[in-house]
This record gives structure tokens, sequence and C-alpha cells, in this order.
């Protein structure tokens, strides 16, 4: 997230015009949510993103803070499959 938050900044100024002069120039600042489940590993932050919006939206924050590695691994198995099932296999 680190490279991200620096870069974010120089990269909207060089897209727009319009940026606030507020914004800083060495970049932004992020804090996590200590409570929330954590991308700790790389490639999980699509599976993650999407479970967290999928529970979000039917207001069910409690499975957010105990999603485990296991359950991670268990959803992009089915994103996977639902993929393959979709473009590949069914066809």
């Amino acid at each position: 997230m680190s490279p991200m938050a620096q870069m974010l900044p120089s990269l909207l100024q060089s897209l727009s015009t319009d940026v606030p002069a507020t914004w800083p120039s060495t970049g932004f600042t992020f804090m996590r949510v200590p409570s929330l489940a954590q991308n700790d590993r790389g490639g999980d932050c699509g599976p993650i993103s999407l479970k967290f919006i999928e529970l979000h939206s039917h207001q069910l924050t409690l499975p957010l803070q105990h999603l485990t590695q296991k359950q991670v691994d268990s959803i992009r198995m089915h994103y996977a499959m639902d993929l393959y099932g979709e473009y590949v296999s069914f066809s």
C-alpha cells in the first residue's frame, strides 16, 4: 500500500489540472483498520475486496473481522471455478 500512497498524488496531478492544492506532494498517509482481515499475501486484494463489498452490502460487518487465509483461499477457488465455468467449460 505504501508505494501506491506515495505515487498517487503525482499520478493524479499529471492527469488532471483540477487537483486540490492541499494534497501532499510527498504522498498520502494511510491507516489499516486493525479489526478487519488484512491482505498479507500478494494477489489476495481482489478476492478480499469483493468479499468485503459483498458482506458490507448485506450489512454483515462481523464476518469481515474474522476472515481467515483459508477462507480467502476458498473464495479465490470459487471465483476461479466460476470464471472457468463461464468462459471455458460450458461453451
